[in-house]
């Protein structure tokens, strides 16, 4: 990881996670995620598009065939949750009775995983938990419960390893905050 500063869009980000550090506890979820539910034979749902990256590397540390699914809700708009949740991809139709692992880049405010969740329910899901790579405690207005998180950081706006800023710098490896 880089240790210097970089520019997006006109703003601002320093180092906040190494790829190392990032690869080490993806590595120690999906041991866990795995231990606790390989019996339940869990549908793994993807939240589009910034848990991409953290789903992928979550889930080949899985050592069988996992089934897999993929959902994109958006709320962002710029650094900012606009608190208007938009589905763009929707459930699959088949999860009647699954156990379902969301699988998310971020729970900030909660507003988009508290839909979501009510979603799998409404389609009969007979359990949900959520693996979040990095969660916002300060801002869970929805007081969603995470089962598996990967660091718990402040309210600082955060990119790369897939999340993004408006598009731009999802393919860093490491994870950098916004400083201005």
């Amino acid at each position: 990881m880089s240790k210097e500063l970089i520019e997006i869009a006109g703003k601002k980000f320093v180092p906040m996670i190494s790829a190392d550090e990032l690869q080490a506890r993806v590595r120690e979820l999906g041991e866990t995620v795995w231990r606790e539910n390989a019996s339940a034979n869990p549908l793994f749902i993807v939240m589009l598009s910034g848990a991409y990256v953290f789903a992928a590397d979550l889930l080949r540390v899985i050592p069988t065939p996992v089934d897999m699914a993929f959902v994109k809700y958006s709320s962002y708009e710029g650094t900012q949750s606009t608190g208007a949740l938009k589905r763009e991809i929707g459930l699959p139709e088949s999860i009647k009775g699954r156990t379902c692992i969301v699988v998310e880049d971020i729970v900030d405010t909660g507003v988009t995983m508290k839909q979501f969740m009510a979603d799998l329910k409404e389609k009969g899901a007979a359990d949900v938990k959520i693996a979040s790579l990095l969660v916002k405690p300060e801002n869970n207005k929805a007081n969603i419960k995470v089962d598996y998180c990967g660091f718990s950081i402040s309210k600082e706006f955060v990119v790369g390893y897939g999340l993004d800023f408006d598009g731009n710098a999802r393919n860093l490896d490491s994870i950098y905050k916004c400083i201005d």
